[in-house]
């Protein structure tokens, strides 16, 4: 029996996709905002520090996010899926009239 899976990871994996990628780009980004959030920090005033945190890291997060979205959306509509093009039985006897 195979060790039981989050169902994220169940879905990935019935679609053949490797999402790992997307949590090291999401990582890189968070390390990075940290790394400007602290360069900010210490070179420049309150306020530049304060359009940063209120603009510039919930932008890019947001950003991020949206291009993420749009990219596994994309994936999904071209794998092929089970029954998808077929009628039902009800189907064609409705249509048939």
């Amino acid at each position: 029996m195979d060790a039981p899976l989050p169902a994220g990871n169940r879905a990935a994996e019935r679609f053949g996709i490797d999402d790992r990628r997307s949590g090291y780009r999401w990582a890189a980004l968070l390390a990075a905002l940290g790394l400007i959030n602290l360069v900010i920090a210490l070179n420049f005033d309150f306020a530049t520090r304060a359009w940063f945190i209120s603009l510039g890291s919930v932008g890019s997060k947001s950003a991020l996010f949206a291009l993420q979205y749009v990219i596994f959306y994309a994936i999904l509509c071209q794998l092929p899926r089970p029954g998808c093009g077929e009628r039902s039985e009800a189907a064609q006897s409705a249509a048939s009239g």
